[in-house]
């Protein structure tokens, strides 16, 4: 985190990656993998980082729901991007419907 903090994207990008070979590393090293992506300003790279934390089957609700929030700010309004990010926000309303009532919508 400290070299994603001190600007260092690149070098913290390798850094989880290696985190990611921990399987319970894996969304959220993913995830810090895409916000440094957004800092570099490569909204493609960090869809797919998103991507890839969301494959994360042992992840909590809440936290992919964290993800997929800021999958959607980076996403373009159109095209397929979005339709993989409402069908993914579908499939954890359905499999996890209790789970929405604690997410603070206000944040």
């Amino acid at each position: 985190m400290m070299l994603k903090d001190d600007g260092q994207l690149k070098e913290a990008i390798d850094m989880f990656h290696s985190a990611a070979k921990d399987k319970t590393m894996w969304l959220k090293a993913y995830a810090q993998v895409g916000f440094c992506y957004v800092k570099l300003r490569e909204p493609h790279a960090a869809i797919q980082a998103f991507r890839t934390a969301l494959n994360d089957t042992t992840a909590l609700p809440r936290d992919m729901m964290d993800v997929l929030y800021f999958w959607g700010v980076v996403s373009s309004p159109s095209g397929k991007q979005v339709k993989q990010w409402k069908s993914t926000t579908a499939s954890i309303i359905r499999l996890h419907p209790s789970e929405m009532l604690r997410v603070d919508w206000r944040s």
